[in-house]
C-alpha cells in the first residue's frame, strides 16, 4: 500500500470511500441499524 500520497488525493480517495459506504449502508435494512437517523 502506497502511503506517500498528497493530502488532496487522499481526501478525494477517502471521500469516495465514504460515499460508497453511505450508499452501501443505505441498502441495509433499518432493523440492521436501528440507531441510524434515517
Amino acid at each position: 500500500m502506497q502511503i506517500l500520497i498528497t493530502p488532496i488525493k487522499t481526501q478525494i480517495y477517502l471521500d469516495g470511500i465514504l460515499a460508497e459506504l453511505k450508499i452501501g449502508f443505505a441498502r441495509i435494512p433499518i432493523r440492521a441499524n436501528p440507531n441510524h437517523p434515517n
